[in-house]
């Protein structure tokens, strides 16, 4: 399994259990962003996503997960329609909610339509600095997106697992 710039076949629609194995739909994507569903597999993610790095001698500059497929289940189409709207409607609205909220802040503080004026230093500083919150913002929620797509659990996904665990005890 295995994507180049986001077109592939990767894995969507975690579900962890208690011993340590989960359930993922593995996805035919274009961009990152899931196409259509292939297979579900019960699996067990073999990367320890703290020992992770960015290089290594065996695969060169990547990002590697290994995974190993202990059984093929039936696709459970509910979570398919929950990847889908994960993905084309929850991600965009995370990335274009920002956006969306200083446009009205703006109005708010400038009028409709704004009055042309020369920024201040201050407003420049400003503005630069809302900018570096989005971009760090963005990347944020990508690189979420990206990292729950391969399987690693939250750490309230940890914190309710490990419960689980302890009650069954």
């Amino acid at each position: 399994m295995s994507s180049v710039n986001g077109i592939g076949v990767r894995y969507f629609g975690w579900k962890h259990l208690s011993d340590g194995t989960a359930e993922a739909t593995q996805w035919f994507t274009v961009l990152y962003m899931p196409v259509a569903p292939i297979a579900r597999h019960h699996l067990r993610v073999l990367t320890d996503p703290r020992e992770e790095s960015f290089f290594s001698f065996r695969h060169g500059l990547a990002v590697v997960t290994e995974y190993e497929v202990l059984d093929r289940i039936p696709i459970d189409w509910g979570n398919a329609l929950r990847t889908y709207c994960s993905a084309y409607l929850l991600l965009p609205i995370l990335l274009a909610a920002p956006m969306v909220l200083l446009f009205f802040v703006c109005r708010l503080i400038y009028g409709n339509p704004p009055r042309p004026h020369e920024p201040s230093t201050i407003e420049k500083a400003s503005w630069i600095t809302v900018v570096v919150c989005f971009i760090v913002y963005w990347i944020t929620v990508i690189h979420q997106a990206l990292r729950r797509s391969r399987g690693f659990k939250t750490n309230r996904q940890e914190q309710e697992l490990e419960a689980e665990r302890e009650f069954q005890n």
